[in-house]
């Protein structure tokens, strides 16, 4: 995770490794300030996608999500006590309850 021109853009890259090291997870994604509709916008790549929505920011906090047809699909992440970046994911499938799809604590590395 960085900023780049100047802290006008947050870009973010992650990689997924198996057990063996394989990768089976690699992505870019980049958030920005919309000045013409005056919200944050959050753009990711992975595996031949994208995703182009709005991201509420608030104080060490994220969230962003997406529906399609049935599926809604919200994204959380956090600043946790100690530093650590806390990601969770849950999908919801029409009017099934929301699971937990996804759930990541990212460590700084020194």
């Amino acid at each position: 995770m960085q900023f780049k021109l100047d802290g006008l853009v947050l870009q973010f890259e992650g990689t997924g490794r198996n057990a063996e090291g394989k990768v089976v997870f690699s992505a870019l994604a980049t958030v920005a300030y919309d000045e013409a509709t005056q919200t944050y916008r959050f753009r990711s790549y992975s595996g031949g996608r994208y995703l182009d929505t709005e991201i509420k920011v608030g104080d060490h906090t994220f969230e962003w999500g997406y529906t399609a047809g049935p599926l809604t699909v919200t994204n959380a992440m956090h600043l946790d006590a100690a530093g650590n970046w806390v990601e969770t994911t849950d999908a919801k499938f029409g009017d099934n309850p929301a699971r937990r799809s996804f759930d990541m604590t990212v460590k700084k590395q020194p």
